[in-house]
């Protein structure tokens, strides 16, 4: 899907592109000026598993390969703490901000108005999964001092996108609890947030939705299989040792 712009564009969207648009208004940065530069980067150490097997090969599938005839590799930036793609072409500057809608500024980010009004629950839990994948967080609260009470969390700068979010929840049946705004000494903009907070929905979210992202996936499989979660444990860490009561559910008894 490369031709056609703005409603046009929209009408034949696909989960897909939506679930890219809403990786894109998460981890993305389009600068027009200067270089035409497009990135979209996650965390160096935490997220490269999830830019290699999915962010990379959606992007490359939907909008490198039909629009630039050619696939992106991504890359770890160190000097920066990132890993993902950077890409420089004009091209793609237009596809994104003309064709595709899209307004990637911090505290005005915003998903087009042409998809809020795609009345289509496939196209809203895509959405919603590739804004949750970049700008979302699984958590736990402590109970008698033991991490064992789920949270999903989304923050973002932009007041009007959180707004968004929670228009696309509430369509599905998600009620979210909003956070106070609140603004660090280092930040320039207010950061706004919700959870979602109930049992039953944050298990149904992950039945219903998902996380493509396996830094968000492997905390709550932890939490499903040991009843807790370890605080800054590593996505190594989480997946080592939920392979390894993996695998010894499957050992056959007696051995």
């Amino acid at each position: 899907m490369v031709k056609g712009a703005g409603g046009e564009y929209y009408k034949n969207l696909t989960p897909e592109i939506a679930e890219l648009i809403g990786i894109i208004l998460g981890d993305g940065c389009i600068s027009p000026s200067g270089h035409n530069e497009v990135a979209i980067t996650g965390d160096l150490e935490e997220e490269q598993e999830y830019y290699n097997n999915h962010v990379v090969p959606l992007f490359n599938r939907t909008i490198a390969i039909p629009l630039l005839r050619k696939e992106i590799k991504p890359r770890a930036y160190p000097s920066v703490g990132v890993y993902g793609i950077y890409v420089f072409n004009k091209k793609l500057i237009k596809y994104l901000t003309v064709t595709m809608k899209l307004n990637i500024k911090g505290s005005v980010n915003e998903i087009p108005m042409e998809i809020m009004k795609i009345q289509k629950p496939e196209i809203w839990k895509a959405l919603l999964r590739g804004l949750f994948d970049t700008d979302g967080s699984v958590y736990f609260d402590k109970i008698r001092g033991i991490n064992k009470r789920p949270k999903i969390k989304f923050s973002t700068a932009s007041r009007n996108l959180l707004k968004q979010v929670i228009d696309l929840g509430n369509r599905l049946g998600f009620h979210f609890y909003v956070n106070k705004p609140y603004k660090g000494k280092r930040d320039k903009n207010y950061n706004y947030a919700i959870e979602l907070q109930r049992k039953t929905e944050i298990q149904r979210w992950f039945r219903e939705i998902g996380f493509n992202n396996s830094k968000h996936r492997t905390k709550y499989l932890f939490w499903k299989l040991f009843g807790f979660y370890i605080p800054r444990s590593t996505i190594k860490q989480r997946k080592e040792l939920i392979n390894s009561i993996l695998l010894r559910n499957l050992r056959p008894q007696g051995l």
